[in-house]
């Protein structure tokens, strides 16, 4: 899950720097705490045991009652989804996912560092305090992050990742078979045609337009409308090779 894969993950780097170790050991606390009044009525001896070994490690007031069973259980806050801070993470794990994608196409050995310039459009503010992050779990050194590409063009030995509100640009170098990085992209592209040319067939099909719920119709219309603007990219980017 996302607290195992990613914030553990995170946690670690914010782990190193006293200064910054005490707000993401408080929420692992809250997340473990929570997670096991979550479990006890399925799992009510083990939970009892946890949930009693965490209380001995804390201050005597961090919980009122004396066993989890008479803990309430835990209820759902809407005041706690942030829909923005879930879009910036959206991207910083995406970023990582494809740096380390890249790597593992490639063959890069695991302890060699590479360079990732990252362009954030509207997310560069929120995703530069994650740089270092981004060039731990990606192993990526020197990692940049700037606004767009505008008068900073990739050159033609570089591979561009094309993700959702951002994009990755590694400088190959030496590291990579242009060859074999443009029959990827041939690839990609021919699968996103494929893709996008079985969406418009279908916001074609009166039938379909007809039967379905206009929130489903609208999903795909919005879904065509990216792949169809991701596929103008990525014909851009195949011009270099």
């Amino acid at each position: 899950g996302e607290l195992c894969d990613w914030y553990i993950e995170l946690t670690k780097i914010r782990l190193r720097s006293p200064e910054q170790a005490l707000t993401p050991l408080t929420v692992l606390v809250y997340v473990l705490e929570t997670s096991l009044r979550l479990l006890h009525p399925f799992m009510p001896f083990l939970t009892e045991e946890l949930w009693q070994s965490l209380k001995s490690s804390l201050s005597s007031d961090w919980q009122a009652g004396e066993s989890i069973m008479v803990a309430p259980y835990p209820e759902a806050d809407a005041k706690a989804v942030d829909p923005e801070a879930e879009r910036v993470m959206e991207s910083i794990i995406e970023i990582v996912r494809s740096i380390r994608n890249a790597r593992a196409e490639h063959n890069v050995e695991s302890g060699r560092w590479i360079e990732a310039q990252i362009y954030g459009g509207k997310l560069t503010t929120a995703i530069t305090p994650y740089s270092q992050s981004i060039e731990t779990l990606a192993r990526a050194r020197p990692v940049t992050v700037r606004e767009t590409r505008k008068g900073d063009a990739a050159s033609g030995n570089s591979l561009v990742l094309v993700l959702k509100e951002t994009e990755v640009v590694i400088p190959m170098e030496s590291m990579v078979d242009l060859a074999a990085e443009k029959k990827r992209l041939e690839k990609e592209i021919a699968q996103n045609e494929t893709e996008v040319a079985r969406l418009e067939a279908r916001l074609k099909d009166e039938s379909f337009l007809a039967k379905a719920p206009p929130a489903v119709v609208e999903k795909e219309r919005q879904k065509c409308y990216a792949l169809t603007y991701k596929l103008g990219r990525l014909k851009q980017e195949i011009l270099k090779y």
